[in-house]
């Protein structure tokens, strides 16, 4: 079974929300962030401005598939193509459109939106579900550090959840594809060590709960990374465990935090897999809001236009 990136032939303005526009150090290139993370914005609600009157397919690109380590009883399974989220990134060079795609084949994409030309890829190890964020540096000292992208994916093919060392959350250079730190997503009584949420930039500060259940605050920028053996870390200012003993009682395992976080009025909103929808304070740094469902929550919370959430 072969799954395919379909393209269709429609205006790429019609699909913009907030363009971040950058200066390339040369003074000679334009560079726009068209969509730098799942559901467009930092309030998880925009879907476009205008429909197409019809759709043209124009190019497709074959996505592939790859193994995953579903546990020790289950064994393997192969997985094709993209999804949960699986929405793919648009950045413009020079009037110039292209795509960030993450795959099951374990590979992010760089892919020619004109084309459907492979650009670069960057293998995880593993498959690649949830969509990345993009990270507008705007003080780089080279254009590799300019667009980070930060993208999570599963735990790394042929580990278990006890592996000492599982990298399922890294930084990759826009321009280069190459890594320029990588994340330790520790053990936890949750089941899972992934990362499907997209995270939330405010500044220089990233926001995500990982699938561990940690809410974590950190630095995206490679000039803070920290150096660590063979690789460079992110730097971690604060992480905040999103479950408590009577969670685990209810849950057991199931204390996944799989959704992308929204900022609404000061506070950055996570869903999570324990039943509770928290709120992080920014000015306090702590979470100071919590409302109780009490059923394991996958998607995320949207802000609407009266300041309310959605809550799925």
């Amino acid at each position: 079974m072969r799954l395919l990136l379909v393209v269709f032939l429609f205006s790429f303005q019609s699909v913009i929300s907030q363009h971040s526009k950058i200066k390339s150090l040369d003074s000679t290139n334009t560079i726009e962030v068209v969509n730098s993370t799942f559901l467009g914005n930092e309030k998880r609600n925009f879907y476009g401005n205008s429909l197409p009157n019809n759709l043209n397919v124009i190019w497709k690109h074959n996505l592939g598939g790859g193994k995953t380590t579903i546990s020790r009883r289950a064994g393997d399974k192969k997985w094709h193509g993209s999804g949960w989220t699986g929405q793919p990134l648009l950045v413009e060079e020079n009037h110039h459109a292209y795509i960030i795609q993450g795959t099951y084949s374990h590979q992010l994409k760089k892919i020619d939106a004109v084309t459907g030309k492979l650009v670069w890829d960057y293998d995880f190890g593993d498959v690649i579900k949830g969509s990345g964020s993009i990270w507008v540096n705007p003080n780089p000292d080279s254009l590799s550090e300019s667009l980070i992208i930060v993208q999570g994916s599963r735990l790394g093919y042929g580990k278990y959840l006890d592996n000492p060392l599982v990298y399922s959350f890294r930084g990759i250079s826009y321009f280069s594809g190459k890594e320029v730190w990588r994340h330790n997503c520790r053990q936890t009584a949750s089941y899972s060590r992934d990362v499907d949420g997209s995270a939330l930039f405010i500044n220089d500060t990233g926001y995500l709960a990982f699938e561990n259940s940690y809410f974590t605050v950190f630095d995206p920028s490679v000039k803070t990374r920290i150096e660590s053996d063979t690789i460079y870390k992110p730097q971690i200012y604060q992480q905040i465990l999103l479950y408590n003993d009577s969670d685990k009682v209810r849950h057991r395992g199931n204390l996944v935090s799989e959704s992308s976080p929204c900022l609404l009025n000061g506070r950055v909103y996570t869903a999570s897999g324990t039943g509770h929808v928290y709120g992080y304070n920014l000015k306090k740094k702590i979470i100071d809001w919590d409302f109780f469902i009490g059923s394991d929550i996958d998607g995320s919370a949207i802000v609407t236009k009266d300041s309310c959430l959605l809550i799925c």
